[in-house]
């Protein structure tokens, strides 16, 4: 048998033709992705075989130089570096050409991103890989040296890197540097980065096809390897045992790549006969790194400069013919005068080559203008002979070319709250419009959907698309509704069906859509009674707005209004502000009632603090004065004094004199209390009741206060919810019960907390893993302060960047931003 050519040609032509193939296939999947817009099933397979095998018949080529230079010792280290910093060059240019031509602009913090590889922008991420592989040659170069001799080994071992890799890809990674770390070494889909573990056993397959000596034993290996390539791409392509999938790449789509390699180097001694071919191939094969510049410059140039979404699909080819003269021109062109050496250029022969690139240029493009504006919509599009075969035989291999699923959320939430309509998922198949479902192969008879439990695969529930019956078969679009009452709650996804006349064509779509509890977050603000700088104001605007509006629900002390140590036209400013967040916002901002019992305060109130005793001994009678409880601080203004000291009367006084201070002001009447430092006993909570109030707030875990450690009335748990609490034990909820909600203050005091522990507050609260379904609706009341808000603010906004990411509004998760006169209706309802 003869030795493949790709084995024996001095300067490797077979490689650079097999080299030359792939950057063929790369501009013929670059000029369909840019502009194919329509479905069209023959550019729809070139496409796919482009995207399939491209990279990994570069990476083939790559590994087999380096297999040569290093069985041949011949490597070259600073050559090598030289190469890398090359590529990388190449890359860096070509990403910002195509970054500026894909979104239009260029900014600062845009090209810092590209720089520290944040953002690898389309159509330039494969190329970084080689620049990896370069650097793992010149690490590992001995190692590689001496496992040549046992190639079955290192066969293993590369698809164990391969495994390794696919695990890699499914945990999720932060800071920056980690994550753009696994965007290179195992790959990103949403980032389009091919990763360079994720490849590693083509590249040793390449590495050993250049790397073995002997002839007989390379001849017999190669001949193997394409052989069972082939057999085991066949095997999982009609046993479905694995799938295409580019990212990670499965087993099934590795093989498409390494057998075309295989296929093209023991056959090229055939293929080279096409003399004109093999020629245009290997000029292609020996430019592949200008060509990528070129190709970026060219198609997506073009593409910025031409409103080309206007031009139907079947003038594509006539595209793909432009730009294929375009670039092969310039490449040619580049080869001759490469060959001209320095002493015989002339400004004769520059100028030849110089025109002749403008000209055939400037002669395509004409051209182009012309057929564009000669063409009309109407002309037949001689693919179309293409769809007329069975829809079945078309569509059998890949499903979702034909059925296009889509619903319209991700996450639908449980609870009396939510309107059934919101509480609908809505289900939409749209097939393509190529193919016409008239005739009497392509008749659709109806569309089946399935509903799967991600967890256990199991089937919860099937059904059919209402419209989608052969009374319909002029129709390509169908929806139905779900009513997800009707879902346990869990994740899911969804199988579709269809059904025709010549058979059926089943696709499952991986996309999550997720059956939940709501998750509430209410950020409280205690106004403790003193003045609030103007600075802070904007700063807590600022984060509303940044962060989808996010509700403040407002607990104001009344000295704000009452105090003289603010001035009267600060206090109708600050009045002025909290109505207009709450009237004027329509209502998202909350005002409710805190209370910090300031000596000022209570003198308004009619309430004494110190108390006067009388003692009365054998000779003398004495009197005495307690003063009032404080945890520690001994403010001169009281602002450490304990609510729950107060006697029953003078906390009545307190909340009367409150409540119509707040109505004389205009501010509606509170429903929700915090009492300040958390104290508030059970004889609070009644008095509370007594007063109307619907809710407290102050509760929260076991917790000191202050320099003297003053213990708290509060033992809840972290992760405790809303609950009417005991009549004779504030941290029960056992009969009898006080008809008022405690709700705690689970979330923590943003200005004691950092960030990390109020995160953590979150995630607990969460009571499943982060970003799954809730099983019950949950609630998460933080606390921040408006007086110190310049340490509140950068815990705030770090917090909401982080809940930001799971909200309800955003269909990223079951998470709500809400305020205290909602909550209460909630919890009533439910």
């Amino acid at each position: 048998m003869q030795l493949p050519s790709l084995l024996k040609c001095k300067r490797i032509d077979a490689l650079d033709f097999l080299r030359g193939s792939a950057v063929f296939f790369m501009l013929i999947t670059h000029i369909n992705a840019v502009f194919l817009k329509d479905y069209n099933l023959f550019l729809d397979k070139l496409t796919w075989f482009g995207a399939t095998i491209c990279f990994s018949t570069f990476l083939f080529c790559f590994a087999f130089i380096y297999g040569l230079k290093i069985s041949k010792h011949t490597l070259n280290k600073k050559r090598q570096i030289k190469r890398a910093l090359q590529i990388l060059v190449i890359y860096y240019i070509s990403a910002f050409f195509a970054a500026f031509f894909l979104y239009g602009h260029l900014r600062p913090d845009e090209i810092f991103d590209i720089v520290i590889l944040k953002h690898i922008p389309l159509y330039t991420e494969f190329i970084l890989a080689f620049v990896f592989y370069i650097i793992l040659v010149i690490l590992i170069e001995k190692p590689l040296k001496k496992a040549i001799k046992y190639p079955i080994p290192l066969l293993l071992f590369s698809i164990g890197i391969y495994l390794l890799s696919s695990l890699l890809y499914t945990i999720e990674t932060s800071p920056q540097l980690l994550i753009t770390l696994k965007n290179l070494f195992v790959g990103h889909e949403a980032h389009h980065t091919f990763g360079v573990l994720s490849y590693f056993p083509i590249f040793i397959l390449g590495f050993l096809s250049g790397a073995i000596k002997k002839k007989k034993y390379k001849k017999k290996f190669l001949i193997s390897l394409f052989a069972i390539s082939t057999i085991s791409l066949i095997f999982l392509r009609v046993t479905g045992l694995s799938v295409w999938y580019r990212w990670p790449p499965s087993t099934l789509f590795l093989l498409y790549g390494i057998s075309y390699a295989f296929f093209i180097g023991i056959s090229y001694s055939y293929i080279k006969k096409i003399t004109y071919l093999n020629k245009y191939f290997i000029h292609l094969g020996k430019n592949a790194l200008h060509i990528f510049l070129l190709n970026i410059i060219v198609i997506l140039g073009f593409s910025f400069l031409v409103d080309y979404e206007k031009y139907p699909t079947q003038r594509l080819l006539f595209i793909h013919l432009v730009f294929l003269i375009i670039i092969s021109a310039i490449v040619i062109s580049y080869e001759k005068v490469k060959k001209i050496r320095i002493r015989k250029l002339n400004i004769h022969s520059l100028f030849l080559y110089i025109t002749a690139i403008i000209s055939i240029i400037s002669i395509s493009a004409c051209g182009y203008l012309f057929v564009v504006k000669a063409m009309k919509s109407e002309v037949p599009n001689f693919l179309n002979i293409i769809h007329n075969k069975n829809v079945c035989e078309s569509f059998s291999y890949r499903p979702s070319q034909l059925i296009d699923f889509s619903t319209n959320k991700t996450w639908l939430l449980l609870g009396d709250e939510f309107t059934d309509k919101e509480k609908t998922l809505t289900l939409s198949v749209d097939l393509i419009n190529t193919i016409n479902y008239t005739s009497i192969n392509n008749q659709i008879q109806n569309i089946q959907f399935e509903i799967i439990d991600i967890d256990n695969s199991n089937s919860v529930m099937k059904g059919y698309f209402p419209t989608s019956t052969k009374d319909n078969i002029s129709l390509n679009s169908f929806t139905t509704d779900i009513d997800i009452n009707a879902l346990p709650i869990g994740s899911y996804h969804t199988k579709i069906t269809a059904s025709f006349k010549c058979g059926d064509i089943a696709e499952e779509y991986k996309q999550a859509f997720h059956v939940s509890y709501p998750y509430y977050l209410i950020w409280s603000i205690d106004w403790e009674g003193y003045d609030v700088k103007e600075q802070h104001l904007h700063d807590m605007d600022e984060i509303t707005e940044k962060h989808h509006d996010i509700p403040m629900s407002h607990f104001l002390n009344p000295r704000l209004l009452t105090t003289d140590t603010i001035s009267e036209e600060r206090k109708t400013y600050l009045k002025n502000w909290l109505l207009d967040k709450h009237y004027l916002n329509g209502g998202e901002d909350s005002i409710d009632l805190h209370l910090h019992m300031f000596f000022d305060l209570a003198e308004d109130m009619g309430i004494t603090l110190e108390k006067e005793k009388t003692l009365q001994t054998n000779t003398t009678t004495m009197t005495t004065t307690t003063p009032p409880e404080q945890w520690g601080y001994y403010l001169e203004d009281g602002y450490d004094v304990t609510l729950s000291n107060l006697e029953d009367g003078d906390m009545d006084k307190a909340l009367k004199f409150s409540l119509d201070i707040f109505e004389k002001n205009d501010f509606p009447k509170p429903k929700a209390f915090r009492a300040g430092g958390w104290f508030a006993d059970t004889d609070t909570l009644h008095i509370l009741e007594d007063n109307g109030f619907l809710i407290d707030t102050s509760g929260r875990s076991a917790y000191t206060f202050g320099t003297n450690n003053l213990e708290g009335p509060w033992t809840l748990s972290e992760t405790a919810q809303p609950y009417k609490p005991n009549r004779n034990n504030q941290n029960s909820r056992e009969a009898p019960q006080m008809n008022l909600w405690e709700f705690p203050n689970n979330g923590g005091d943003s200005w004691k907390y950092d960030t990390q522990q109020i995160k953590e507050r979150f995630e607990k609260n969460w009571k499943n893993e982060i970003g799954l379904p809730l099983k019950e609706k949950r609630i998460l009341i933080l606390l921040s302060h408006p007086e110190w808000f310049y340490v509140d603010k950068p815990k705030m906004n770090d917090l909401f960047n982080y809940t930001d990411t799971f909200l309800y509004l955003n269909d990223n998760g079951p998470v709500l931003y809400i305020n205290f006169d909602d909550i209460y209706d909630i919890w009533e309802i439910n």
